[in-house]
């Protein structure tokens, strides 16, 4: 005669074994760790190429108020010369600058994220004249940290590229 199988012990039968789970819960971890990493270095990538736009944003903003020959409040009755974007090197500070009359006046003031600098050797400011937006010599500033170098270059014209 056969003896009969309880319900519960029909269960436990069809469960996993520990060397089962061991393996399962081992390969989620290591993806999960993998996916860490992942995305730990696309952020710092994002980090870095932001810093980069946001300073190319503040050149381009610089030529464009140069061209349309805004004046800026601060100026009062001096006549606007130009726009000037200046740099801390070696830093992270960079500053929209408006010329007037021999004087500078800070229009707008940033600062690169951590882990981002202005390279030593960058120029320490570039400066766009009203009505042309011409600079007077080619401008080199680099940007380094988190992994990464990019140069930014505003030509004698005022076009500014990314290398």
């Amino acid at each position: 005669m056969k003896a009969k199988k309880g319900k519960w012990q029909t269960i436990i039968n069809k469960g996993f074994t520990l060397i089962e789970l061991l393996i399962v819960i081992s390969l989620l971890s290591i993806l999960t760790l993998s996916s860490i990493s992942v995305f730990s270095s696309y952020s710092r990538s994002q980090t870095y190429d932001n810093a980069v736009t946001d300073v190319v944003t503040l050149l381009n903003k610089a030529k464009s108020r140069a061209l349309s020959r805004v004046k800026p409040s601060n100026c009062t009755t001096n006549a606007i010369t130009g726009y000037q974007v200046s740099f801390a090197v070696p830093g992270q500070t960079y500053r929209l600058r408006a010329m007037c009359g021999g004087t500078t006046y800070i229009i707008e003031s940033k600062t690169l994220p951590t882990g981002v600098t202005f390279a030593a050797g960058s120029v320490t400011s570039t400066s766009f004249a009203v009505g042309t937006g011409i600079v007077s010599s080619v401008r080199t500033t680099t940007i380094t940290g988190l992994g990464n170098t990019k140069t930014i270059t505003v030509d004698t014209v005022g076009n500014i590229s990314v290398f």
